[in-house]
C-alpha cells in the first residue's frame, strides 16, 4: 500500500524502519527503482540500536548487501544498545550466532554471555531461570563467545554452568 502511495503522491512522511523496508522488498519485486533508493536511504538514515538486528535480518534476506553492511557496523559499534532492544530478542539463532562470531563487538565477553543467555530464555518464552529449559539454546550459543577472555570467577559464575 506504501508503495502505491509514494508511486501516485510521492509521499513518505508516515513511514518507519519496517514499513520502509515492507516497501522496499515491494519496490525491488515490481522493479520501481526510484522507491527502491528511497527506501534504503530512509533505512540507512533511520537505523538505530532498536532496529538495527531487523534491518540486518531483512537486509540479508532480501539481498541487501549495503544495508547488511550497515546494521552489522551500528550492531558492533553499540551492541550493549542493541542487547536491550526487543529486536536482538526477536532475532533467530543463526543471526544471533553470526554476530557473536564478530571479533569487533564493542562489549565484554561477560557481559555478551549475559546477552545470550537473556536471548536464550526469551526464545524459550520462559520468564524462570531454570537451567534445563534454556540450556540447549544457549549451549550453542556459547562457543562463540571467547570463553578465554573471562576470568576464572567469571568463566564458574556462567559458561561453565551451560558447558556442563
Amino acid at each position: 500500500m506504501m508503495a502505491c502511495r509514494y508511486i501516485y503522491a510521492e509521499e513518505t512522511s508516515d513511514w518507519d524502519v519496517p514499513l520502509a523496508i515492507a516497501t522496499l522488498i515491494c519496490a525491488k519485486k515490481y522493479k520501481v527503482r526510484k522507491l527502491a533508493r528511497i527506501c534504503r536511504h530512509f533505512v540507512q538514515h533511520h537505523m538505530s540500536p532498536k532496529n538495527a538486528c531487523l534491518v540486518l535480518a531483512q537486509a540479508q534476506l532480501n539481498n541487501e548487501f549495503n544495508l547488511a553492511a550497515s546494521a552489522m557496523a551500528m550492531i558492533c559499534s553499540q551492541f550493549q544498545a542493541v542487547t536491550m532492544e526487543q529486536d536482538f530478542l526477536n532475532a533467530g539463532e543463526e543471526l544471533l550466532i553470526q554476530i557473536l562470531k564478530r571479533d569487533d563487538l564493542s562489549m565484554r565477553e561477560q557481559d555478551l554471555y549475559h546477552a545470550a543467555r537473556r536471548w536464550a530464555l526469551y526464545s524459550n518464552n520462559e520468564e524462570v531461570s531454570e537451567d534445563s529449559h534454556f540450556r540447549p539454546k544457549l549451549s550453542r550459543l556459547v562457543p562463540h563467545i571467547r570463553l578465554p577472555l573471562l576470568t576464572p570467577a567469571q568463566l564458574c559464575d556462567g559458561p561453565k554452568k551451560v558447558l556442563q
